[in-house]
């Protein structure tokens, strides 16, 4: 169960060579070093000297910067997957020890729909990130974008490779411009997939602890079930809840663990988010009316945007789903027969309740709950900035 939930997040992982469970030597280290180095030196620096060598045109800019953005957020993400390896690993052995422990065929069907979920997620953003980058690459070498902005005829960019790009050296060059271009295509295919994982991988722990929570839900729903003739019925019972309590208290700990680990970042990522989408919505308006536009160029950018757009969309939702699962708990209780029992028993259950008044959210920072709600204040805020940028355009 734990191997078929954490399939596709563990081998990007592993791709990536940051899968918590590694014992991490001084090589593996190293490698870690070396990988962020050679995306900042190969894609991320060159591309940002762009940005600053044709500062001031802001259809260049803008083009320029919705793919800039994107790779910062990516490059935020991977050092804090590695720094927060060993929180990951604890909850990683949890979710271990949850599947390693469950007896009951009702507990593991729900553990088993929650899980499904999250593999989809993860292997739906496994098969993107590749096919992003390989529709990035037929559109710069067919379609040739850069003649139509200003970063193409400027001498000192090099912008017949993947990325238009600022090197302090030739690329012109046969072998230099092909090795460049080698390690821009793995520059890229590491970005697109370290801002999928992070995401997924999330969606995977999110998703294993809404499924403990169904469980707490359902064991404190049939909480009285077969103890109604029982001659110690609520000793039973007592012992019932003392461990239903304890179960609980420990997703809410396992819960502020994953919203500690995770929110500083989601808070840039949020704020980054609308300018992303604006940015990639003028981006694409700009460049098909400055070319002919062609099946490949729209696939290629709705396929872009889509993806982002995909990964926005899974945080607010295990955002909300883990919201529902954790408020739904402290209602299980009034759907139980506690009425029929002692009035101490009826009282314990008011603990249960008590810790659901401040429910399980995912956070960007403290500052916004991820939710349905945000997802679309984001896409108005987005659509907002671009509706801004087009007016700019328009007066210029």
């Amino acid at each position: 169960g734990f191997q078929y939930a954490c399939q596709w997040s563990e081998l990007s992982l592993r791709i990536l060579g940051i899968w918590p469970l590694y014992n991490f030597t001084l090589l593996k280290k190293l490698r870690v070093y070396l990988y962020t180095i050679f995306v900042v030196a190969v894609f991320y620096l060159p591309h940002t000297g762009t940005i600053i060598t044709i500062w001031g045109d802001i259809d260049s800019m803008v083009n320029l910067l919705s793919y800039n953005v994107s790779a910062m957020v990516a490059i935020a993400k991977y050092i804090v997957l590695y720094k927060q390896r060993h929180a990951l690993a604890s909850i990683i052995k949890l979710m271990a020890e949850d599947w390693n422990s469950v007896k009951s065929e009702h507990h593991v069907k729900i553990m088993m729909n929650e899980a499904r979920i999250g593999r989809l997620l993860a292997f739906i953003s496994l098969l993107y990130a590749p096919l992003i980058v390989i529709l990035h690459i037929l559109v710069t070498t067919y379609l040739k974008p850069e003649k139509f902005f200003l970063y193409g005829s400027i001498p000192t960019i090099a912008s017949n490779l993947m990325w238009p790009s600022y090197f302090p050296f030739n690329t012109s060059r046969k072998y230099i411009f092909e090795t460049t271009w080698v390690c821009q295509i793995t520059a890229t295919l590491f970005t697109s997939l370290v801002y999928g994982t992070f995401d997924t991988f999330m969606s995977v722990v999110v998703l294993h602890l809404c499924s403990q929570l169904a469980i707490v839900r359902v064991q404190l729903k049939n909480i009285y079930n077969d103890v109604n003739q029982h001659p110690y019925a609520d000793k039973l019972v007592a012992n019932k809840l003392r461990y239903i309590i304890q179960r609980h208290q420990e997703l809410i700990s396992s819960g502020e663990t994953i919203e500690r680990t995770f929110n500083l970042i989601l808070l840039p990522q949020l704020i980054c988010y609308p300018l992303i989408f604006c940015f990639q919505g003028y981006a694409m308006l700009t460049s098909m009316a400055k070319t002919q536009t062609t099946s490949l160029q729209i696939l290629y950018y709705l396929s872009y945007d889509t993806y982002t757009l995909y990964h926005l969309f899974i945080f607010c939702w295990i955002g909300e789903h883990l919201y529902h699962e954790s408020t739904s708990v402290g209602y299980a209780y009034y759907e139980s027969i506690w009425y029929n029992h002692s009035i101490k028993n009826a009282y314990s259950l008011l603990i249960v309740g008590c810790c659901t008044l401040r429910p399980l959210r995912i956070t960007a920072g403290k500052f916004a709950n991820f939710s349905i709600h945000l997802f679309v204040a984001i896409l108005k805020t987005s659509m907002g900035y671009l509706s801004m940028l087009r007016a700019v355009q328009s007066r210029g």
